[in-house]
């Protein structure tokens, strides 16, 4: 038993001999320097701690997540935990591996890589950079054709038009002189007055009656638009009657203009002048007759208006209509429009009781003959192809012409081409006007 008691004991002393910790192995060890070995968990002499199996002062609590700066083999750059390895002197860069030494070099670059891990400078946006330089980078996304946006192209078209929207469109003008060419462009255009009408050139009035405006002075008179159009005027062999003075049928373009709805009647020429002719008499709605040229004149000048060009009236006589009787091609039609031998027995009749013509006009037929500005020319063959102003040169200016015929004439006699030449000093009861402005 004694000897199992003295095991133990020695035992005991070789461990404390080994560890040092609880011994006097520790006493008098300084601050910051270790001691001797320990078995981590038992406390060593003096304060120290036990860590790694010696002992050493206490260091007090370590952030489990704390950055630990890293600069192995670096002198300058990043720690990796924000801070810094260094500072190069000055002038000189510090390369990507963290040594100093390194020197940007930008010669001839614009943009790219400096050499030491940095920026010679950047392009503009849709540029990229290439070799030191700043490259437009082409943008042709989706488009077949067109400009690319650096001074090329995204494609040919191969004989077709390239659209606004960087897609390739084939024109289609077949048997088309004029109009679109549905790409954007156009099949040609008309000429000489022409308007085009379904890819064709040709020659046509306005279809559709203007408004109507009563004069703001008061006295009864009513103006209708007339849009501007291009139509043919004269004569072309229809009806068979048509005299020389009606030919040749040639192309007139004609402006916009207002005409007044009826002839001037009796009632309007006394508001406006103060007097009549009192022609025809006991009618005063009827048109007024029994004037000379200078004497209707007179009147449209006092309404700030004119007589019409020949050309004019005729347009507005047609009415859009291409028909030589001015609502249709045969003589049967003017019963509803126009008053002639055989419905009005020679007699002057109220203005506005027969039916309009296509443009809202009343009694551009019949009724009274309506004086024009026009001095009167015995063919067409050099008339002017606007329709205003009115036609005046090589001809005799006392002599005017007078359009539409009257109530005394036969029916066939009624057609839009019929022309009369009247001497200017004629005060006749078949003869009225109607203005234009």
């Amino acid at each position: 038993m004694r000897s199992s008691v003295v095991s133990t004991l020695l035992a005991l002393g070789l461990v404390s001999l080994i560890w040092g910790c609880g011994t006097d192995d520790s006493a008098g060890a300084e601050p910051g320097e270790k001691s001797g070995p320990c078995l981590e968990g038992n406390l060593c002499n003096q304060g120290l701690e036990c860590v790694g199996g010696v002992c050493v002062e206490p260091q007090g609590d370590v952030e489990e997540d704390a950055c630990t700066p890293d600069c192995s083999g670096r002198e300058c750059g990043d720690d990796g935990c924000g801070g810094s390895c260094g500072d190069c002197s000055d002038g000189v860069a510090c390369s990507p591996s963290g040594q100093c030494g390194c020197t940007p070099d930008c010669t001839g670059k614009v943009c790219g890589d400096d050499g030491c891990g940095g920026e010679c400078g950047d392009c503009f946006l849709g540029e990229y950079c290439l070799d030191g330089k700043c490259e437009c980078e082409p943008a042709c996304g989706g488009k077949e054709c067109g400009d690319d946006g650096c001074g090329g192209s995204c494609g040919d078209c191969n004989g077709g038009v390239c659209k606004e929207d960087g897609m390739c469109c084939a024109p289609f003008c077949v048997d088309r002189e004029c109009g679109a060419d549905g790409c954007g462009g156009s099949c040609g255009d008309c000429t000489g007055g022409l308007s085009c009408f379904d890819g064709k050139c040709d020659c046509r009035p306005a279809s559709d009656p203007g408004a109507e405006l009563d004069d703001p002075a008061g006295n009864g008179l009513v103006w209708v638009k007339i849009k501007a159009g291009c139509f043919k005027m004269g004569c072309n062999g229809v009806p068979p009657t048509c005299l020389a003075d009606e030919k040749p049928e040639h192309m007139k373009t004609v402006a916009a203009f207002q005409i007044l709805k009826t002839e001037v009647t009796r009632t309007q020429y006394l508001a406006v002048m103060g007097t009549d002719s009192g022609v025809p008499a006991n009618c005063m709605e009827c048109p007024i007759t029994g004037l000379t040229y200078d004497q209707a004149k007179a009147f449209c000048e006092a309404i700030s208006a004119r007589l019409p060009a020949e050309a004019e009236w005729e347009y507005a006589a047609r009415g859009g209509q291409n028909m030589v009787y001015g609502c249709g091609l045969e003589v049967s039609c003017l019963d509803s429009v126009a008053w002639h031998a055989d419905n009005a027995q020679s007699q002057i009749q109220p203005v506005a009781q027969k039916s309009a013509n296509g443009y809202g006009l009343h009694d551009m037929l019949g009724n009274a003959w309506e004086r024009v500005e026009d001095c009167y020319h015995t063919s067409f063959d050099l008339a002017p192809q606007e329709a205003f102003p009115p036609w005046l040169e090589e001809c005799d200016m006392n002599y005017r012409v007078a359009r539409g015929g009257w109530a005394g004439d036969v029916p066939a006699d009624l057609h839009v081409t019929r022309r009369l030449s009247v001497s200017n000093t004629l005060a006749s009861g078949s003869f009225g006007f109607r203005c234009v402005r």
